[in-house]
């Protein structure tokens, strides 16, 4: 989606679319709409007129990483992937206007830039609050514009892969999955060169895209499964309507099948990447349109269907209503069991690439703003979350947040943003309570198949955790991930420290190594307080630790038997906790789906 940010030219107002911190953890030495870590210094100049973002070294992995053998479907599951967010306003960033900075960029000539719709550079302290927010996986938006060369190579410059490597770098070492994609490439308003309307009668559209593709697929290669592609954004006739003819289907479903061929056709990790596919405009209309086709696939069970969810757009856009309609409720419902029924029920994932609800706000198209409307247009939606991502979890759909990190009046919608992008925190209290409500209606939804959500913890009385990031390595920026790292707010301090508190994790495989309890106290800066809880077999080292294989629980009794220098961990005032696991490279192997104080 376009959450718009013009010097000197007015955002526009979009249809309705009823369319689809931070922890030193040393070592021990034992779309109706739409990592390396660092920002990045270099300014290396475009075959397309762009201009670089990259820090000018190789960010990539020097050989490939590990791919599964697993199904999409199987692969969600297992890695619990049940809640997105969007990086919105970043990548797909773009300046279509006259700007000194950038000679080349102009309303017929667009160019992105990273920083060009208010947010800063994308940096490893906002990917690490993502994660320990809850979210497990991000959508990484990335517009080419101005960064391609001319015909007939369409040779992509060195430097903004470079970048966009760098940030999905950062998502990974933060231990996050992550899409990319191509994004406003397809824009009208940009002049886009993904144009369906010129591609009907023009084949250097295709083209070019099956060229642009195969470079991007290239380039990414030997990362590992955490990394995905989507092949389009927004496609559409400039109208914002879904309602795709047969024509339009057909280059659709065509530019689909291109995109797997590019990505297959380069071989390594690419042959068996998980892949997302749109249809026209983002829309629903995918679980029910025969016009829509998946393409032919030489990798099995390696697709994922998406499509946005904007309606009503008065309310979850443009949010100048306060409320939605039982209606409203109805048609929500009515659309995510098709996708059950179509996909998820076949085995093929499903996500929400972009929804809301945005915040009811005082800007420049909703004249009848008052704060009397803002306490009811709160309340309502937070219901509507409660709504929309409950009923996206009971359908077996995964919901990515549009979160675009700057809010201005000037805007004709309402306030995407949630996270400061400088530091990965909730950028207001109702934010936080938002990011909340969605994360909880996630875990309380009867999952997809039947059964019951997972039960509260006995008393009633369990602190929840969170998703943990990973820990560094001694040089303090690579990552370390054996080990899982909780980065705990003052009330889970509290917790933690409480006389018969425990640590209880929910895993998907049993341990069968060495594991150590470690804590820190980021405020006397003691980074390594460490015990071993498990031997080299997985198996407890005292009582006051317990496997249970039958309900795949590990607790951890956070005594003096399991916490190193027990009387300090009792006394500290801020504190991490991390599991350090030396049964595999990956901590992730272990499942962790779940973490909380009891």
């Amino acid at each position: 989606m376009l959450k718009k940010r013009n010097s000197g030219l007015l955002a526009f107002i979009m249809g309705i679319m009823l369319v689809a911190v931070f922890a030193f953890a040393f070592t021990a030495c034992g779309d109706g709409g739409e990592n390396g870590n660092g920002n990045g210094s270099g300014n290396g100049t475009g075959n397309g007129n762009g201009q670089g973002n990259g820090g000018g070294t190789d960010p990539r992995p020097s050989s490939p990483q590990t791919m599964s053998s697993k199904t999409a479907m199987q692969y969600f599951t297992d890695e619990g992937l049940t809640v997105g967010i969007n990086v919105g306003n970043t990548l797909d960033a773009v300046i279509n206007w006259v700007d000194s900075s950038y000679p080349a960029a102009s309303p017929t000539n667009p160019i992105a830039v990273e920083t060009a719709w208010g947010n800063p550079k994308a940096n490893q302290a906002y990917f690490n609050g993502v994660k320990n927010l809850g979210f497990k996986i991000v959508r990484i938006p990335v517009t080419w514009l101005g960064h391609i060369g001319s015909a007939p190579d369409y040779k992509i410059e060195e430097a903004y892969l470079v970048r966009v490597a760098e940030v999905v770098n950062m998502a990974h070492n933060a231990g996050l999955k992550a899409f990319i994609n191509i994004h406003h490439d397809g824009h009208h308003d940009f002049h886009g060169w993904l144009d369906i309307v010129k591609a009907a009668s023009d084949q250097t559209v295709t083209d070019k895209y099956v060229k642009v593709w195969t470079q991007i697929a290239e380039y990414f290669k030997n990362y590992g499964d955490y990394l995905m592609f989507q092949g389009f954004n927004e496609i559409h006739d400039g109208s914002w309507k879904a309602g795709g003819s047969q024509a339009e289907y057909n280059i659709i479903n065509d530019w689909n099948q291109k995109f797997t061929n590019a990505v297959r056709g380069t071989g390594g990790n690419n042959a068996s990447r998980y892949l997302l596919y749109y249809g026209y405009m983002v829309s629903t209309e995918i679980a029910t349109d025969s016009k829509f086709i998946l393409p032919t696939d030489t990798a099995s069970g390696k697709q994922i269907v998406g499509f946005h969810y904007y309606s009503p757009w008065e309310f979850q856009g443009a949010a100048t209503n306060t409320a939605y309609t039982t209606a409203d409720e109805n048609a929500l419902k009515t659309a995510f069991a098709a996708f059950k029924t179509k996909y998820v029920d076949n085995n093929i994932p499903v996500i929400i690439g972009e929804n809301g609800p945005s915040r009811y706000a005082n800007h420049s198209a909703n004249p009848g703003y008052s704060a009397a409307n803002a306490v009811t247009a709160k309340a309502n939606r937070l219901n509507f979350i409660d709504l929309l991502y409950g009923t996206a979890r009971s359908n077996g759909i995964v919901p990515f947040f549009w979160e675009n990190g700057t809010f201005d009046a000037s805007y004709t919608e309402g306030d995407f943003s949630l996270i400061n992008r400088s530091n990965g925190q909730a950028n207001s209290t109702e934010s936080a309570e938002v990011i909340q409500r969605m994360i909880t209606a996630i875990n309380s939804a009867a999952p997809p198949g039947g059964g019951t959500p997972p039960a509260p913890p006995p008393g009633g009385n369990a602190v929840d955790l969170g998703s943990y990031t990973y820990g560094l390595q001694e040089d303090g920026v690579t990552a370390n991930y054996q080990q899982a790292v909780w980065n705990l707010t003052p009330a889970q301090v509290t917790a933690a420290k409480a006389s018969g508190a425990k640590l209880v994790l929910q895993l998907s495989s049993a341990p069968a190594d060495t594991m150590q309890f470690v804590w820190q106290n980021p405020a006397t800066e003691s980074w390594w307080n460490s015990k071993d809880i498990l031997g080299s077999t997985g198996s407890p080292l005292n009582s006051s630790v317990t496997w249970n294989a039958g309900t795949k629980t590990l607790t951890i009794n956070l005594d003096s038997n399991t916490v190193n220098n027990y009387t300090a961990f009792t006394t500290a005032a801020s504190l991490n906790l991390i599991l350090a696991y030396y049964g595999s490279s990956n901590i992730d192997d272990l499942g962790i789906t779940s973490a909380r104080l009891e």
